[in-house]
Order: structure tokens, then C-alpha cells, then sequence
């Protein structure tokens, strides 16, 4: 809610953390988790801390481009555990 303007359901999945520096050596804390969608609109609540919101699939995401490899490593987890919680 915070950053994005939306609202998530309580049962919260840890994925994983990290940090590290990007190419243009800017530091990065990645905390990711999974959650569920409940409601709001998307949009950057604060524009110094969120350069943009986009809605995409893990598929998209997987296949463009200009998604840093970071990204895709926590999508990668992140996807599992969605998939393993359904069963």
C-alpha cells in the first residue's frame, strides 16, 4: 500500500533478500515476497522511491529484455513457490 497503492491479502511468502549495487553503482535491498492481489489501483505512490508500476506475467517478464537478471532469479523462486502452494 505504501509505495504501489495496493492491497495484498495477510498470508505473505518470504522469497528472499539481497542487496547489491547496480551497473550505474546505485545500492539495491531486494526484499521479495509473494502475495496474493486484494485491491487498489497501481500507481507510484512516491516517484523518488518507484520509478514505475507495471502489471505483466511471469512469462512477459521471463522474456523481455531490458528485466534485469535479478528480477528474473526472484521471479524464478518466487514462481515455484506460487506453484508448489497451489497443491
Amino acid at each position: 500500500m505504501e509505495e504501489v497503492r495496493i492491497e495484498v491479502y495477510d498470508d505473505l511468502q518470504y522469497v528472499e533478500s539481497k542487496s547489491f549495487f547496480t551497473d550505474k553503482g546505485d545500492p539495491v535491498v531486494d526484499i521479495v515476497f509473494l502475495c496474493k492481489y486484494k485491491s487498489g489501483e497501481p500507481h507510484c505512490a512516491n516517484e523518488d522511491e518507484v520509478a514505475g508500476v507495471f502489471w505483466l506475467t511471469a512469462q512477459e517478464i521471463f522474456e523481455d529484455v531490458n528485466t534485469p537478471i535479478w528480477v528474473k532469479q526472484s521471479l524464478k523462486i518466487a514462481e515455484k513457490m506460487r506453484l508448489n502452494r497451489k497443491t
